[in-house]
């Protein structure tokens, strides 16, 4: 994630996976995945990359929001034209699994 972060352009297009704190938003716009978590709480929208996820993702992955998880995609570096302030963004997401600590079972919450 920090090499990712550090040189968004040398990653665009790219197939990756990248593990770091993850954000379930309460809206879609909000999915993120961040270096760690004092970049989250800090805000440091650079830090992070957007995750486009589909329904049923988002679904999985809530029981994950807040921990740390590896997440595998496509991704897109931020175009000099765009306003958003996140080092880019993450689509055509193929796996999202936590890492320690987080809840392994979404329906036991």
């Amino acid at each position: 994630m920090i090499q990712l972060v550090a040189n968004p352009p040398a990653f665009d297009t790219k197939v990756i996976t990248v593990v770091g704190l993850l954000a379930i938003g309460r809206i879609n716009e909000d999915d993120s995945i961040w270096v760690n978590r004092e970049d989250a709480d800090n805000n440091l929208v650079m830090d992070s990359v957007k995750l486009v996820l589909r329904p049923e993702q988002r679904r999985a992955a809530a029981c994950m929001s807040a921990t740390y998880a590896a997440v595998t995609g496509t991704f897109h570096a931020r175009r000099p034209t765009q306003t958003s302030f996140v080092g880019g963004t993450m689509d055509s997401v193929s796996e999202i699994t936590g890492w320690s600590p987080f809840r392994q079972n979404c329906e036991e919450k």
